[in-house]
């Protein structure tokens, strides 16, 4: 999870992840992204609620790897089908 960015329409997320793998098999990055509001955080830790799924999409693994160093664009994909925004990596 990464930080809660309020209310913005083009959050910008700085948080950085150490991810430890082996690259014995082929593994998938699963990138997801809520909604919510400030009403909706217990103790300091937003409520995940799958209905407030704005999109998601998913990696491989080893794409990102082999583009260290450079930015990776992976578009958010709403249940429709239809593009709701980007990420970049």
């Amino acid at each position: 999870m990464t930080e809660v960015v309020w209310d913005s329409l083009n959050p910008k997320f700085t948080h950085k992840f150490i991810i430890q793998t082996e690259f014995i098999e082929i593994q998938s990055l699963i990138l997801e992204v809520f909604d919510t509001e400030e009403n909706e955080v217990y103790n300091g830790v937003p409520k995940i609620n799958k209905e407030r799924l704005i999109g998601q999409n998913q990696i491989e693994f080893n794409s990102v790897v082999r583009s260290f160093g450079k930015k990776v664009q992976i578009d958010i994909i709403k249940k429709d089908k239809t593009k709701q925004g980007h990420i970049l990596i």
